[in-house]
C-alpha cells in the first residue's frame, strides 16, 4: 500500500512538473532528482516553513527540515539548509549558482558516501553552524580518509602509470582523482582531508614522467583550512544566517537597523 502512494504521489508532481520545465535540461533533471527523492520519502512528515524556532537553534535548518531531527535530510532540505534560500527562489537565479550548490549538496549526501552506510551524524551535522564543514569533518572521520599513490607496471617492471586515490582506513578505494584539478580539489575537501592526510613524502613516490605535474603541485600545497571551498562553505554558511534572521525580524525592525 505504502509503494502505491508513493507512486501514485510521483505521478500527481510529474503532472505539475510537466507544467514548469524549461530548456535548462540540468534544471529540469534536478527537479526530477528532487521529486523522485521525495516521493520516495513520503514516510517523512516534513516540517512547517512557517514554524518559527529560536535562535539557539541551528538557523540554517529551518527550512523543511526539523532542526531536532536525526534523520539524513534529502537533497531539497540539505540545498535550503546550505544556502537559506527556498529552492524555487534558488531555481530562480540566472548566475548558476545554484548548480553549484546542487552538485555540492549531491556529492555531500550520496557521492562520498557510495555503497557504505552512511554512520554520520546528521542532527549535529544541520546543526552546525558551517553544515559543509561539518559534514566533510564526519565523512573523513566516518571513512578515516587518507590519500595514497598507485603504480602500475608492465611486464617488464617498468613504471608505466601512476594514480592518485582517496582511501579509507581498510585501504578500499573511495574514489580515484582525475586530471582536472578543480574537481580533484573538490574531492579532497568533501572527503575530509587535509594536509595531514597527504603522505609526507609524496615527491619521493611519484614520478614526474608518469604522473600529472598540475595534480602534484595540488597535493604539495593542499591545505584544506586554506582552500576556496572552505571559503565558499563560510560564506554559504554566512549568508543562510543573514537570510533567516531577516525572516526572523520584523521589517518595522529591520528597517531600524
Amino acid at each position: 500500500m505504502k509503494i502505491a502512494v508513493k507512486i501514485d504521489n510521483l505521478i500527481n508532481k510529474l503532472s505539475d512538473l510537466k507544467l514548469d520545465l524549461s530548456d535548462d535540461k540540468l534544471r529540469n533533471g534536478c527537479k526530477f532528482n528532487e521529486l523522485l527523492q521525495s516521493s520516495m520519502e513520503a514516510d517523512y512528515v516534513a516540517a512547517d516553513k512557517t514554524t518559527e524556532i529560536g535562535l539557539s537553534d541551528n538557523v540554517t535548518a529551518s527550512y523543511g527540515y526539523d532542526a531536532k531531527s536525526s534523520r539524513k535530510p534529502n537533497m531539497r532540505e540539505l540545498m535550503e539548509a546550505i544556502t537559506g534560500k527556498d529552492l524555487e527562489d534558488l531555481y530562480a537565479e540566472t548566475d548558476g549558482s545554484w548548480q553549484k550548490v546542487f552538485r555540492q549538496a549531491s556529492e555531500i549526501l550520496y557521492g562520498v558516501v557510495g555503497s557504505n552506510e552512511d554512520t554520520r551524524d546528521w542532527q549535529s551535522i544541520m546543526a552546525s553552524e558551517n553544515i559543509l564543514s561539518e559534514a566533510q569533518k564526519q565523512t573523513s572521520a566516518m571513512h578515516g580518509a587518507k590519500l595514497d599513490i598507485q603504480s602500475s607496471f608492465d611486464a617488464q617492471d617498468n613504471l608505466i602509470k601512476q594514480i592518485a586515490l582517496v582511501k579509507d582506513k581498510d585501504d578500499n578505494t573511495l574514489r580515484v582523482l582525475s586530471n582536472n584539478n578543480s574537481s580533484n580539489e573538490e574531492t579532497l575537501v568533501n572527503f575530509g582531508l587535509t594536509k595531514d592526510s597527504i603522505p609526507g613524502d609524496i615527491e619521493t613516490r611519484i614520478d614526474p614522467n608518469v604522473f600529472d605535474e598540475n595534480l602534484k603541485d595540488l597535493l604539495k600545497k593542499f591545505d584544506s583550512g586554506t582552500n576556496t571551498l572552505r571559503e565558499i562553505a563560510f560564506k554559504s554558511s554566512s549568508e543562510a544566517i543573514a537570510n533567516k534572521l531577516s525572516h526572523e525580524i520584523p521589517l518595522d525592525e529591520l528597517d531600524k537597523l
